[in-house]
């Protein structure tokens, strides 16, 4: 019985691949004359009426281009957009990707290729029709697409204007492409200086707030950093949480080199917060521990550029200032504020405690490392004049603070010598 019922089953299967071959055999003659590149023939198959199929698959139209770039055959495009077997009206196709744009977009670029590109492109209708949160232009620069094709997209109408759903230009788009970032940042840069130059603003933020030059920052796409500044792009400008591309150089990145970059351009407002953490300068201290000689140098030169140690940052509800974190660092992160940070030494919170208030009370954790550390912070403030009577709100003295800690002994007998 099973044996049977396969035999039956096998004869079904063979229909059907006669029945498809037959059908396939009715249908391919002007299929193989373009695949092979039989111009002449293929034309005069289409002359006689004949017609592509309408399932084929992306492969086969790209034999099917590749044939009619090649011999510049460009007349059966013409007639296969006459007879309807390419649709003209974008609005009908669900997406560009394995779609006739797929070959369309990449177009030879000589010139009678391209003459003839503009001549194919104006035969299309609804140009700036939205196909999952894309439009032909963008299609076109998310590909890759030589800058001579983009340029005749643009002359035929295509909106240069365009934002995605996100709020996104195509100089934000062009710059959140990371393939384009990798495998031809050259392109990248040259689509920049069109757009640019076409009048798109460098600026412009996304839903979020997040400008592109933003976006080179995060993504470290360096490449894009020159064109962009050099073009108006501004450094302080804050996303929708207050961050600036020089906060986030900064207090993400520890990066000097990218501050230095953004610096040669426009001086860095420190004054502005981001929400929920604060100034920038601020905030990079608090994230310093064991500070490299880079992410010294970076501190040293935000205090060179006029940031202010008084700035702020949030902690736990709480605002702490850059002076009060650096109590809590090692001695050379503090040395740099005190020594370069235009500081009033014995100047009072509002809680009545001094700097060397504020170093003498920070917890140790019996750690003796950082007991070490307290001593040559107490040692530099009290070669600066830190005095060491002057009474907190509780009248607690430094030396009161630091009695209460059996690890910073050596601290304690510093400031009974004073």
């Amino acid at each position: 019985m099973y044996s049977g019922r396969k035999k039956i089953a096998g004869r079904h299967t063979m229909a059907r691949y006669l029945n498809r071959k037959w059908s396939m055999n009715e249908q391919s003659s002007l299929l193989q004359a373009l695949r092979s590149g039989d111009v002449e023939a293929a034309k005069q198959l289409l002359n006689s009426g004949e017609r592509l199929p309408k399932n084929l698959q992306s492969y086969e139209w790209s034999a099917i281009f590749d044939k009619i770039k090649d011999r510049k055959a460009f007349d059966i495009l013409d007639q296969l957009i006459e007879d309807g077997t390419i649709e003209t009206d974008l609005y009908e196709y669900d997406s560009f990707k394995k779609s006739i744009f797929d070959h369309i977009i990449r177009f030879p670029t000589d010139q009678a290729s391209l003459d003839y590109f503009s001549t194919l492109i104006g035969k299309f209708q609804s140009l700036n029709s939205d196909l999952q949160d894309q439009t032909l232009l963008g299609y076109a620069l998310e590909e890759a697409a030589d800058i001579a094709l983009i340029k005749r997209l643009v002359e035929a109408g295509c909106d240069i204007n365009y934002k995605n759903n996100a709020e996104e230009n195509f100089i934000y788009q062009v710059v959140n492409n990371g393939a384009l970032s990798v495998r031809n940042t050259e392109k990248g840069v040259e689509y920049l200086k069109f757009l640019i130059g076409e009048g798109l603003e460098v600026d412009t933020a996304n839903i979020v707030g997040t400008t592109p030059l933003h976006l080179v920052i995060d993504r470290n796409r360096k490449e894009y950093l020159d064109v962009l500044l050099e073009n108006g792009a501004n450094p302080n400008a804050q996303d929708k949480k207050g961050r600036t591309p020089f906060y986030n150089v900064v207090v993400d990145q520890f990066n000097l080199a990218s501050y230095d970059k953004l610096a040669s351009y426009d001086s860095p407002a420190f004054e502005l917060r981001a929400q929920e953490e604060g100034t920038m300068l601020a905030k990079y201290v608090s994230r310093l521990d064991r500070a490299s000689e880079t992410e010294i140098k970076l501190l040293e030169r935000l205090i060179q550029d006029g940031a202010d140690v008084y700035h702020t940052s949030e902690h736990y509800g709480k605002e702490k200032s850059a002076l009060d974190w650096a109590a809590e660092k090692n001695a050379e992160i503090l040395k740099i504020l005190v020594e370069d940070g235009n500081i009033d030494i014995n100047q009072q919170d509002n809680e009545g405690n001094t700097l060397l208030h504020k170093v003498c009370a920070h917890e140790l954790y019996r750690d003796n490392e950082k007991a070490k550390e307290t001593y040559r912070k107490v040692k530099l403030l009290l070669s600066k004049g830190a005095d060491i009577h002057i009474q907190n709100d509780k009248d607690q003295t430094a030396l009161t603070l630091a009695s209460q800690d059996n690890t910073k002994s050596k601290t304690v007998e510093l400031l009974l010598q004073n």
